[in-house]
């Protein structure tokens, strides 16, 4: 899946690949994560992304991979759209820690926004990029959608445009 196939995400239903990398010709890489989230609902995770104030909650998210987080600005009060995190994380299990800063964004400007108000869920999206190269990696979308047990997230990290 590329970024110009986002919108697939409305489908029912699951795409061909929901966990894994995708690599093309053209150096362009997807990676994918498939997370059910059992007595959990959307709107708590778009809560969560609002309420991240420091390193400590940050590491809550993924105690091992996450080491530090700060606001860049003031922390929004529980609205985190047109705000940055800059954060440290290891990425991909490497144990090198990378620097990045998050740019969030309002899902009604990376998704069809009519598609987008109909949705029984959630999409946090930003564009991620490394504080120490100076420069974007791509787009990245946390899709979630409530389900009968509660809710998945469908990450999307669209990496190399």
């Amino acid at each position: 899946m590329r970024y110009e196939d986002r919108n697939d995400l409305f489908k029912p239903g699951y795409l061909p690949v929901e966990s894994g990398v995708l690599r093309y010709d053209d150096g362009y890489v997807t990676v994918l994560a498939h997370t059910r989230m059992p007595r959990c609902r959307a709107k708590m995770v778009h809560w969560w992304f609002g309420y991240l104030a420091d390193s400590r909650t940050y590491a809550l998210w993924h105690p091992r991979d996450h080491k530090h987080l700060e606001w860049d600005g003031a922390n929004p009060e529980g609205n985190y759209y047109g705000t940055s995190h800059i954060v440290r994380e290891s990425l991909g299990g490497d144990g090198e820690v990378h620097e990045l800063r998050v740019d969030f964004q309002d899902p009604r400007d990376v998704f069809d926004p009519v598609r987008y108000e109909a949705l029984d869920g959630v999409a946090i999206c930003a564009l991620p990029g490394s504080v120490e190269a100076g420069l974007s990696l791509g787009h990245m979308s946390h899709f979630i959608r409530n389900t009968d047990y509660g809710c998945e997230m469908r990450s999307r990290f669209w990496l190399g445009d």
